[in-house]
């Protein structure tokens, strides 16, 4: 009986997957990769080396033309000795014996219904919000995004997240709710798109932590040129008395000269306060690293980490701002084979938050597809500050270099 039972659960399993392969499209990615990295911070030597992997996978199910649900997932983001294993014997297994999280683990980062009409669309569940390219918001949050389509080419978004309702469901003193709203214009063309953006959190706990912040974001296509650029203005305040502060511009330009070569340069401005404390927007995906995104290694890495910040726009982690730019290439040698390099230099705008005068940071990169939607990379990073002589005795300006060498196969 038991065999019958497996049997006709096998022959559902099949039947149900066949009548669903025509509405669920999947894609994704598994990677293998190795890191070494040298200096935890800019004062220490310390050398680290580990082997990592990851199983990423996303999904969409055509519930009908105008509906979808839709998921992302890793499996198993783990790194080799350490989540998985060690099994207790002369062999290794992901079984997590001495209780560390092990490759069986399952992290759902995006899950949400997508509905779709001609005048207007609603995405509802746990999904990726972005405002602007420079992080006014970068999350990955449960929310409601409303969109309204009057006409093409013209789209409004209205948002809400929810981003804490802080141990409990009575909204009474401190578990009194966090949420977020924000809204999007934009107007897209061929080569050509704005938009305008606005974004606050409504903290309704005695601690009142609003953050606000918004801007305008553009780019432009001419011919063989691209361009973009966004001015951000954030503020806000707390009910302890600070206030928020922030003003941002990035301008990034790139030309494809030749089908082998591409050349880029960007530029950035972020206004430091010697009194208030500067934000630089509402993240926690922390994607607009521009010293790794030139690379195969894009977002997993940014220069200015070693102080405890990913932003190009507070490089120093205190509040200083920041002037600074960066230069690029890349080049498609052979077929399958791509190399490139960036230097990138950043300067604090207010020095009186910081002993930290300046940052200088380089990478450079080589892929190869070694198979068919398989690529082998290895990229290098090496971030190196300038002090000012104000800083704590004992401080030392040493570099941060990472190394990663990767094994990725698209699907």
């Amino acid at each position: 009986m038991k065999k019958i039972f497996i049997i006709a659960l096998a022959v559902m399993m099949v039947a149900s997957m066949a009548y669903a392969e025509d509405r669920l499209a999947l894609n994704g990615s598994f990677r293998v990769w190795g890191w070494s990295t040298e200096g935890s911070d800019w004062n220490s030597d310390t050398t680290q080396d580990w082997i990592g992997q990851r199983l990423r996978m996303g999904g969409k199910i055509a519930v009908a033309d105008d509906v979808s649900v839709n998921f992302r997932m890793d499996f198993g983001e783990s790194n080799w000795g350490d989540q998985y294993g060690p099994g207790g014997g002369y062999v290794v297994r992901p079984r997590g014996a001495n209780g560390t999280t092990n490759s069986s683990q399952l992290d759902i980062d995006r899950a949400f219904v997508q509905i779709d009409k001609q005048y207007w669309g609603l995405v509802a569940g746990q999904q990726y919000l972005g405002l602007g390219v420079a992080e006014v918001l970068d999350a990955n949050v449960p929310a409601i995004n409303l969109q309204i389509k009057p006409m093409e080419p013209l789209k409004i978004s209205l948002i809400y997240a929810k981003i804490s309702e802080n141990g409990g469901y009575d909204d009474e003193g401190a578990t009194e709710d966090i949420d977020f709203y924000g809204f999007n214009i934009g107007y897209s063309a061929e080569n050509f798109s704005v938009k305008a953006y606005y974004g606050m959190q409504d903290d309704s706990t005695p601690a009142e932590v609003n953050p606000s912040g918004g801007g305008i974001y553009g780019s432009l296509g001419l011919g063989m040129f691209n361009l973009e650029t966004e001015l951000d203005i954030l503020g806000g305040d707390t009910a302890a008395g600070v206030d928020y502060t922030g003003t941002q511009f990035y301008l990034g330009a790139n030309a494809g000269l030749t089908e082998m070569i591409k050349l880029g340069a960007e530029f950035f401005y972020a206004k430091g306060d010697e009194t208030d404390t500067q934000i630089t927007g509402f993240c926690d995906w922390f994607t607009f690293t521009p010293m790794s995104m030139n690379t195969p290694m894009s977002g997993e890495f940014s220069a200015f980490e070693p102080n405890g910040t990913t932003s190009p726009f507070d490089p120093s982690g205190a509040g200083a701002g920041s002037l600074g730019g960066t230069l690029w290439a890349d080049f498609s040698i052979l077929e399958g084979l791509k190399l490139g390099a960036k230097v990138g230099y950043w300067g604090v705008e207010t020095d009186e938050n910081t002993y930290i005068d300046s940052i200088f940071a380089y990478n450079a990169y080589v892929s190869y597809m070694i198979a068919s939607n398989s690529n082998l990379s290895l990229t290098y990073l090496n971030s190196t500050p300038d002090y000012d002589g104000s800083e704590p005795a004992g401080t030392t300006d040493d570099s941060y270099e990472v190394a990663v060498l990767a094994l990725v196969v698209n699907f």
